[in-house]
Parts: C-alpha cells; sequence; structure tokens
C-alpha cells in the first residue's frame, strides 16, 4: 500500500509573513525563522535574509512585502536557475562560483551574492554558479551548487559542462577536459524542451579523472535536444 506520508508538501514557490521589512529585496537569499510576533495560525514561520557570510539560505525572495505581511520565496536548487542580485566589486562571468554577500559589513548587500576569488581573509559559503555574464548591481542568472564552505584564500577552478545527448541511451562518458586535478564536485542535471520528458543524470562512482566523467541517465532521451549541463569545482 502507498504511503500518505508526503501527501501534503507542495514544490514551487511558498507563501510566509516576512519577519522584517523586506519591500524591494526580490532576488535575494533568505531563509525561515520562528517569529513569535507572526500568526499563530500560520505556525508563526517568518522570513529574514541572509547577513552573515555562512548562513545557509535556501530560498530567494520572489515577492516582498513589509514586517507582518505575506511575501513569497522559493527554494533554490540545482533543477531549475534563478536570478539573484550580485554586489561586491567584481562582475561575474558564466561559472563564476557564487557565495553570500557579506551583510554584516555592508547592510545594504544582505542577502546578495558575490563573486568568490579566493581571497578573501574569512570563510564564505558557496551557493551558486553563475550561468551568464553579469554586471555589479544586476540579477545574475545562475543555478544552486550543493553548499560548501570555502575556507579563507583558497582559490576555487571552476568548468563548465555541455555534452548533447544522443535519442535512446541511458549512458555516457564527457572526456578530453584537461583538468588540472581531480574534481571534488561534480553537479549534473539535464536540459531539454519545455513539454519533454524530466531527466536526472549522475556521475557514476568511481569514473573521475582529469579527462573527464562517465554519467548515467534515470531514462533515455526520447529524442535529441535533450543538453548535459555540469558544473565541475576542482
Amino acid at each position: 500500500m502507498a504511503s500518505n506520508l508526503q501527501g501534503n508538501t507542495r514544490p514551487g514557490a511558498l507563501r510566509f509573513r516576512a519577519s522584517e521589512d523586506l519591500t524591494g529585496k526580490e532576488g535575494r537569499l533568505c531563509f525561515l525563522q520562528h517569529d513569535n510576533r507572526l500568526p499563530v495560525a500560520e505556525n508563526r514561520v517568518g522570513v529574514l535574509l541572509a547577513e552573515g557570510r555562512e548562513d545557509v539560505a535556501p530560498y530567494v525572495l520572489t515577492e516582498g512585502g513589509v514586517l507582518g505581511a505575506h511575501c513569497e520565496v522559493l527554494p533554490i536548487h540545482a533543477g531549475h536557475n534563478v536570478r539573484l542580485v550580485l554586489s561586491g566589486s567584481t562582475a561575474a562571468v558564466p561559472g563564476s562560483a557564487l557565495v553570500v554577500a557579506d551583510g554584516e559589513s555592508v547592510p545594504a548587500n544582505r542577502g546578495t551574492v558575490a563573486v568568490y576569488d579566493g581571497s578573501a581573509l574569512f570563510n564564505q559559503r558557496l551557493v551558486a554558479i553563475a550561468e551568464e555574464s553579469a554586471v555589479v548591481g544586476s540579477a545574475v542568472l545562475c543555478r544552486a551548487y550543493p553548499e560548501l564552505v570555502l575556507p579563507a584564500g583558497v582559490p576555487v577552478n571552476k568548468h563548465l559542462v555541455s555534452v548533447a545527448l544522443p535519442a535512446g541511451s541511458m549512458t555516457g562518458t564527457v572526456t578530453g577536459m584537461d583538468l588540472p586535478s581531480l574534481p571534488l564536485v561534480i553537479e549534473l542535471n539535464v536540459e531539454g524542451p519545455a513539454n519533454g520528458d524530466f531527466i536526472l543524470a549522475r556521475v557514476v562512482a568511481g569514473s573521475k579523472t582529469l579527462a573527464g566523467f562517465a554519467y548515467v541517465l534515470n531514462s533515455a532521451p526520447p529524442a535529441t535536444g535533450y543538453t548535459l549541463k555540469g558544473n565541475i569545482i576542482v
């Protein structure tokens, strides 16, 4: 008998009340907290912007509001890209590692992201990889990355992968990369037609080399037009 344990869950955007004034703060990272000022009937769940460099903020604000008003947040994950407000002093390019910006020293930067350059004297939380170029102050198109805390002064080498997937095959290899060292993390996703199949990809255990890696899909693409996208950190 199937379990109904997940029967009252849902994907996509969520609505909670603001634990601070979030007017005009769309595109910024945020997190949830218990707030006694909010209604008991709504479990007193409030939304706050990320502030510290190591804050865990798994949502992006999509609709702001004044303190106590309803606002909307979207969980960020590798299955879809989002736009996040870029701060700091460095423009983003495709493949840039994006970290939680320092909102403690610069309150105006709360909830924004900045390009990681490895020169900071403090740890930073990697949250996304840029998928297009963007200037400081704009909203950079990016994809959530499995969160890592990057130690101070440790450089990050980023590599992007984009491979057309053949129809009818669930396995394959990516080669010819000439990486400087074995990958620490490989994040994969599959992009396809608007009304196409939803396909997941993973790296085959033990297959990572300096030249590339092997992958397996949960189902074979029914036709051409599907692309394997990857972010690799070494």
